[in-house]
C-alpha cells in the first residue's frame, strides 16, 4: 500500500510480525539459477492492410492498419576495468570484470489510421498507435572489484517493458472564400510505461583455498527491485497560413499558431534484499557450493536463517510534471523563384517540477527541482538560387535543450549505452543554443546532388554526463558555463554512368563531417581533469560511405555501407584521471533485395561484417571492451498488385 516494509519493533508496533516476514521472504525468493542453451533464430513479422472508399459524391473514406512483431537475441562478452590515478599521474588498475550476457528483446508495434475527405478542402483523421518492447537479460560477471587475488561471481536478471500507448485526432482545412486561409490542428493523448519487476542482483566470493564459490557475507550481497513509471502527456497544437500571390512569380505566406503541452510522471523503485538474523545463516554448511535457490529456500528464511528487508533510497521515488505553451509566427517570400527569405518567431513558457521524496516519511520536505523559462526564439532562412542546378542556403535560429525529468531527480536510472548507474542533479539548467548554417547544393538530376556547409553553434550552460566524485561509476550531469561546436559538412550522391556507360546501374553516396568543439568549465571544473577539451560525445570527423547496385528493370537493389565516427569523450576525467574515449568503431553492412515476382520480394541483409571491436580507453588503458557480433538477416515481403505500379 505504498508503506515501507519494515519488521515490528517497541518503536514501531505496526510493522510485519517474525511470521509475516517470512511469508513475504518465501513468496519472493526463488528463480535466481542461471543455465546455459542454444539460443534461437530471430524471428520479425510485418503487415500492413489499406484502402479508400468513396462515399457519396464528395466524401472519401481512408483506413490503413498495420503491425510489426520482433524477436531478437543478442549474446555480448564483455571486459571492464577501473583505474586509479596515482600521485605521479600513472594508471593503476583496481578492478577487472568479464561480463557474459544474453538479452532478448520483443517489439511489438499497432498501428491504425482512419482519414476522410470531405472534398478537396477539409480532411479529418484518426490515428492510434501502440508500441511495445521488452527486454530479458541474464549476466553474469566474474573477476576481481576490489582486490586481484579476491574472485567474486556477480549475477543480474532483469525484465523490461516499455511501452507508448498513443491516439491522435487532427484537420486539416481551407477555406476558398477567404483568400484560401489553411487551419490545421492536432490533439494527442499518450501514455508511457515502463516495469521492471523483480530485477535479482547477487554476489559469489570464490575461496581462495578451495576455489569453491559461497555466497557472500556483505551487506550488498543481495538485492531484488521493483521499478514502475508511467508518463502521460496531452498536447494540442493549431497552425494558420494565409498564401497571398503577389505577382505572377512571387508569392508570400504567413503562418502563426499555438501549442499547449501537459505532462506529468510517478517513478518508484522499491528495493528489498535478504539479511542473515539466525544461525543458519552463518552455516557453511548449508550455504557452501549451494545455489541461491537452495540457500533461500524456505527452510532456511526464517527467523533462524534469512529475513526479508526493505532497503529503498530516500531518492528512489520522485513525481513530475511540465507545462509548455507556445505561440509562433512566421513570414515566407518567394521572390520570382530566385530569392526566398523566411523569418519568423516562437515563444515558449515552460515550466518543469520534478519532486524527490522518502517513501513512508510523508512529514519530511521534498526535493525538489523548478525550472520557469520564458524563451524568445527567433529564426531566419534565406535561399538564392543562383542558376537552374544551384543554390546557396543560409540560415540563422535560436533553440533550447532542456532536461529530462530523470536528469532532474536524483533518483538512480542505468544509463542505456554506457550500461552504469546514473542520478539526476536537481541543479541542472536549460541550455540555451545559437546556430549558424551556410550551405551550397548543385543538382546533377533530380535524385543526384553535391552539398558542401559549414556551421556554427554556441551553447549556453551546456548540460555534460559526468562522474560523481567518490563513488566509483556513478554518474551524474552538470551545467558548464559555454560551448562551441564549429566545422563543415559534405554530401554527395551519384550515379557512376557519368564516368562510363557500362557503370551506369551503380551509384555512390557519401557524407563526411568535420567538427571542431571546445567547452568552457566554469564552476564544473571544481573536480575534472581537464580544464580545455571537445564537448563529451562529440567527435571530430564522421564518415559515411555508400555504394549501390540497382539493376535496369528494378527488379534486384544491393547497397554496401560503411561507417565510421572519430574518437569522442564517453565520460570526463576527475582528479586527474584522464578522460575516458569511445574509439573509433568500424560499421560495414550489405543489404540485397530481389523481386522474385508481381508482389513478392526477397531481402537479404548482412551487419557489422567487420566485426569490430568496441574499445574505451582512458589514457593508454582499456577500461572496456566487447564486440557486438555479426548478424544475418532473411526475408520475404508479399505485396498484393506491387507488380503494377512498377
Amino acid at each position: 500500500n505504498g508503506t515501507p516494509l519494515r519488521p515490528q519493533s517497541p518503536t514501531n508496533p505496526n510493522g510485519a510480525s517474525a511470521a509475516e516476514l517470512e511469508q513475504f521472504g518465501e513468496a519472493l525468493a526463488g528463480d535466481y539459477t542461471v543455465s546455459r542453451r542454444r539460443i534461437k533464430p530471430n524471428l520479425g513479422l510485418s503487415g500492413a492492410l489499406g484502402n479508400r472508399f468513396q462515399i457519396g459524391q464528395d466524401i472519401e473514406l481512408g483506413v490503413l492498419g498495420a503491425f510489426r512483431y520482433d524477436n531478437s537475441w543478442r549474446d555480448l562478452n564483455e571486459t571492464r576495468r577501473q583505474f586509479a590515478v596515482l600521485g605521479n599521474g600513472d594508471l593503476v588498475k583496481t578492478s577487472e570484470l568479464d561480463f557474459d550476457r544474453t538479452l532478448q528483446d520483443v517489439e511489438l508495434s499497432v498501428f491504425g489510421l482512419v482519414g476522410i475527405d470531405f472534398g478537396s478542402n477539409h480532411r479529418l483523421k484518426s490515428t492510434s498507435l501502440l508500441l511495445r518492447s521488452t527486454e530479458d537479460q541474464a549476466q553474469v560477471a566474474t573477476g576481481y572489484p576490489e582486490d586481484p587475488g579476491d574472485v567474486s561471481r556477480f549475477t543480474e536478471l532483469e525484465y523490461i517493458e516499455n511501452q507508448l500507448i498513443a491516439e491522435q485526432i487532427a484537420g486539416e482545412h481551407r477555406f476558398p472564400a477567404l483568400a484560401d486561409l489553411n487551419l490545421n490542428w492536432q490533439y494527442t493523448l499518450a501514455e508511457a510505461s515502463r516495469e521492471s519487476p523483480n530485477t535479482r542482483n547477487y554476489r559469489f566470493d570464490r575461496d581462495n583455498n578451495t576455489g569453491v564459490f559461497s555466497f557472500a557475507r556483505r551487506a550488498d550481497s543481495n538485492q531484488t527491485d521493483f521499478d514502475d513509471l508511467t508518463d502521460n502527456s496531452d498536447d494540442f497544437s493549431l497552425a494558420l497560413k494565409l498564401p497571398l500571390a503577389l505577382n505572377d512569380d512571387s508569392s508570400l505566406d504567413l503562418n502563426a499558431g499555438g501549442a499547449i503541452l501537459r505532462r506529468d510522471r510517478d517513478s518508484s523503485i522499491r528495493r528489498f534484499n535478504f539479511i542473515a538474523v539466525g544461525p543458519d545463516a552463518n552455516n557453511p554448511d548449508l550455504t557452501t557450493g549451494r545455489s541461491l535457490d537452495q540457500i533461500f529456500g524456505p527452510e532456511l528464511i526464517g527467523p533462524n536463517g534469512f529475513e526479508l528487508r526493505e532497503n529503498t533510497r530516500a531518492t528512489d521515488n520522485y513525481t513530475a510534471s511540465q507545462d509548455l505553451d507556445a505561440a509562433f509566427a512566421s513570414a515566407d517570400l518567394n521572390w520570382r523563384g530566385k530569392y526566398r527569405l523566411s523569418v519568423g518567431f516562437r515563444f515558449e513558457d515552460n515550466q518543469q517540477d520534478v519532486s524527490t521524496f522518502a517513501l513512508g516519511q510523508p512529514g519530511q520536505e521534498p526535493l525538489r527541482s523548478v525550472l520557469d523559462n520564458q524563451d524568445w526564439l527567433p529564426s531566419a532562412a534565406f535561399t538564392w538560387v543562383l542558376a537552374e542546378n544551384d543554390q546557396i542556403r543560409a540560415s540563422a535560429a535560436r533553440s533550447v535543450s532542456r532536461p529530462e525529468f530523470r536528469e532532474l531527480s536524483p533518483a538512480p536510472f542505468t544509463d542505456p549505452l554506457l550500461d552504469l548507474e546514473t542520478i539526476g542533479n536537481p541543479a541542472l539548467q536549460q541550455s540555451d543554443i545559437s546556430h549558424y548554417d551556410l550551405r551550397w547544393e548543385h543538382y546533377f538530376s533530380y535524385s543526384e546532388s553535391l552539398s558542401v556547409g559549414a556551421f556554427l553553434k554556441n551553447f549556453d550552460l551546456p548540460i555534460e554526463r559526468i562522474q560523481v566524485p567518490g563513488t566509483g561509476n556513478l554518474l551524474s550531469f552538470a551545467n558548464a558555463e559555454s560551448a562551441q561546436n564549429y566545422g563543415f559538412e559534405a554530401d554527395y550522391l551519384s550515379g557512376l554512368g557519368v564516368l562510363d556507360e557500362r557503370l551506369q546501374s551503380f551509384y555512390t553516396a557519401a557524407n563526411f563531417s568535420w567538427i571542431e568543439s571546445s567547452i568552457e568549465l566554469g564552476a564544473a571544473n571544481d573536480i575534472q581533469t581537464n580544464s580545455s577539451r571537445s564537448l563529451q560525445g562529440q567527435s571530430k570527423t564522421v564518415l559515411n560511405l555508400q555504394l549501390g547496385h540497382k539493376t535496369d528493370d528494378g527488379r534486384s537493389d544491393a547497397t554496401v555501407l560503411y561507417n565510421v565516427s572519430g574518437r569522442r569523450i564517453s565520460e570526463v576525467g576527475i582528479f586527474g584521471a584522464p578522460d575516458i574515449y569511445e574509439q573509433p568503431f568500424d560499421s560495414l553492412d550489405f543489404n540485397w533485395r530481389y523481386r522474385i515476382s508481381d508482389g513478392w520480394t526477397f531481402k537479404f541483409k548482412l551487419r557489422n561484417l567487420l566485426d569490430s571491436r568496441v574499445e574505451f580507453k582512458q589514457g593508454a588503458e582499456t577500461t572496456r571492451e566487447y564486440r557486438p557480433g555479426r548478424s544475418l538477416s532473411l526475408g520475404v515481403e508479399w505485396r498484393p498488385g506491387a507488380g503494377s505500379h512498377d
